[in-house]
């Protein structure tokens, strides 16, 4: 995470991955994976968690594991210096109240994403968040 080399991007990315599942997971505050990320995909994740408390709602299943990841190309153009993409099984979800009601549940899938990494002198921070698949 606190390296300006590749495997540096790699391990911060994982890091995001599992703070990002974790705040979801257990419907905390997402400080976690806010603290390492630029993007506006988290701005949009912050206000969302943030939503979802208020309203007592949780997520139940829907666990993230990364299966791979690996450097892919440097972004020229995105203001990104490396791209680090991820293979994720995500398991079953529902998406429910405090009551136990069901919102919304989704099958197991699973995902590839690319996370557009900069170097800031200090640490990888995360710029962009993307579906791949």
């Amino acid at each position: 995470m606190f390296q300006n080399e590749p495997v540096g991007a790699r391990a911060m990315a994982s890091y995001y991955m599992d703070a990002l599942d974790w705040s979801y997971a257990l419907g905390e505050d997402p400080t976690p994976f806010m603290v390492v990320c630029d993007a506006e995909r988290c701005r949009q994740n912050e206000k969302i968690a943030a939503q979802n408390r208020a309203l007592h709602r949780h997520l139940v299943g829907g666990r993230q594991y990364i299966t791979s990841l690996a450097t892919i190309e440097n972004a020229v153009g995105t203001g990104a210096d490396i791209v680090v993409q991820l293979h994720l099984d995500v398991e079953a979800a529902k998406f429910v109240e405090a009551s136990g009601k069901v919102i919304r549940q989704s099958g197991p899938k699973t995902m590839v994403i690319n996370l557009y990494m900069h170097w800031n002198q200090k640490m990888w921070r995360v710029i962009g968040d993307y579906l791949a698949d």
